[in-house]
């Protein structure tokens, strides 16, 4: 499984390089490694379902979270914006 680390004080751009990232992943299971501080996300996904979404403030686990399974990518992309503060 591929994984994508990325620090990103941009979320905007850290949403581009996930979703650029998903593209060259296409129906393969990929992880996604953010820190957006001060919190870090760790995603499992599989096209535009985020299976897997955890949400940490140092090495506390804050949140735990999902998407839906079908979503089109907007709404993939909305999702990402929603969660990623």
């Amino acid at each position: 499984m591929e994984t994508l680390t990325i620090n990103a004080t941009n979320k905007d751009e850290a949403i581009k390089q996930i979703n650029a990232f998903r593209l060259k992943n296409k129906n393969k299971w990929y992880q996604i490694n953010l820190t957006y501080l001060p919190f870090t996300f760790k995603m499992k996904a599989w096209n535009t379902w985020v299976q897997i979404d955890r949400k940490y403030e140092g090495e506390e686990l804050i949140d735990n979270a999902g998407s839906s399974m079908e979503q089109s990518v907007s709404q993939f992309k909305q999702y990402l914006q929603d969660r990623i503060r």
